[in-house]
Order: structure tokens, then sequence, then C-alpha cells
């Protein structure tokens, strides 16, 4: 659900910033890291928060090899919180002005949202496990992603690159639950189509969207074993 409160800031003269000027960076940033993937239906909000998140945690990797004497820790922490309630604001694709019952490019932008809140949830601003909807936020994306034809929907480059990082993502929320065989079962036939034989070529294709190798690669690393195992029971 979307934040009910406006968003309120660890320091008061941050009050009003938006999540460019919060974070320090332009249009044109964003443009060049993810403008393929207004192609495919994500919209100008939906990539600016990409961007946030991808940026955040290159910021959050550069203080901690930094060691940094007396970091301003609320200009992180408001950082965090507005990159989060950005992401939290982004509306459900029903929920978009021209809606028309899950279209191509309405289910690209469903999974991706999903996919970037269990980012948001993992990552960015990691929850605790016991409070953590990373399991619900993995169904829902199989429920999406089960709506139409994974081959037809997702047929544009940029949308199979997505369709990966979804489905990675979606898998590692899925840990000890159902729906994990599901997405092994998928990622190993997208995979196998694509060509992505070890986690080295799995990892480039994710760090094209929004990926922390510190939070991400172990999960990452132990999902790719089992869509390994399964593509080789393909052959």
């Amino acid at each position: 659900m979307p934040p009910v409160f406006t968003f309120i800031p660890l320091f008061h003269e941050r009050r009003n910033f938006s999540l460019q000027k919060m974070l320090g960076f332009t249009t044109i940033d964003v443009e060049r890291r993810y403008a393929p993937l207004r192609d495919i239906g994500l919209t100008a909000e939906m990539v600016e928060v990409l961007y946030a998140m991808h940026l955040y945690m290159r910021l959050v990797e550069e203080h901690i090899k930094a060691h940094l004497v007396n970091p301003d820790y609320s200009l992180i922490s408001d950082q965090r919180n507005l990159t989060q309630y950005t992401l939290l604001s982004l509306p459900a694709a029903s929920q978009l002005d021209g809606f028309a019952a899950y279209k191509p490019h309405e289910i690209i932008y469903e999974a991706c949202r999903l996919a970037a809140l269990i980012y948001g949830v993992g990552v960015v601003f990691p929850l605790p496990y016991q409070s953590t909807p990373l399991g619900q936020l993995a169904k829902l994306i199989q429920n999406v992603l089960q709506i139409s034809d994974l081959a037809s929907t997702w047929s544009h480059p940029q949308a199979r690159i997505a369709l990966f990082w979804v489905l990675v993502l979606g898998g590692i929320a899925a840990d000890d639950r159902p729906e994990r065989a599901w997405f092994v079962h998928v990622l190993s036939q997208a995979a196998a189509s694509h060509g992505i034989r070890s986690w080295v070529d799995a990892r480039k294709l994710l760090g094209l969207m929004v990926w922390s190798d510190r939070a991400c690669d172990r999960p990452g690393s132990d999902l790719w074993a089992e869509v390994k195992l399964a593509m080789v029971r393909m052959e």
C-alpha cells in the first residue's frame, strides 16, 4: 500500500526535496542508464526510482569503503527513506491511466514494480525476517507472469533482461516457499533460451537493472545452483 502521510525528513531543510535533489542526480542520468526501459512500459516515475535505488546503494558502498569520520547519517537516512517512500508510492498497473486489463506493457510494468519492491524491502530498506513481505511479493510476481504468454510479452530484448531480473528477485524472495520451484523452472528455461550458462553471465544481466553484490550475490548464487541443476535435467 502507498504511504498515508507526506514524507518528513530527519533534517528540516530537506523537507521539500525531490528525489533527484536528495540524492544528487538528474533526469539525464536516469535516461543514460534506463532509457530503454521506457520502451517496454515502465513509467518515468518508475525508472527514476530504479535509478535512485541504484545510486543509493552505490553511495552506501562508497561510505563503507571510505571510513569517513563523522559522516552525515541523517542525510544517508533521508536518502534511503525518500527512495523507499517514492517506491511505495508507485501505483499498481491497475491504477494507471488507460489501464486495459493487463496488456503486455502493463504486465511488464507490474512485474518490475513488484520486483523493485522486493529489492526495496530486501536491500534498500531491509525489514526484519518476521515482518518482511518477500514471500507475498514472490507470489504476486508469479501471478502476474502467469497472466499471459511469457515468450510474446517479453519478446523485446530489453524486456528479456527485465524478465530475468524479475525472475531472479522473485526466486530469491520465494526461498523456502512452494513458489521457489516455479521460479527455478522458468529461470532455467529463460537462461537456456538466452545462452546464460554461468552465474558470471547472469550477474552481468542483473547489473543492467538494479543489483547489489554485497546483499544479493549469496542468495542469487544459491538460486543459480538450483537453476543449473534444472538446466542439466532439461538436456
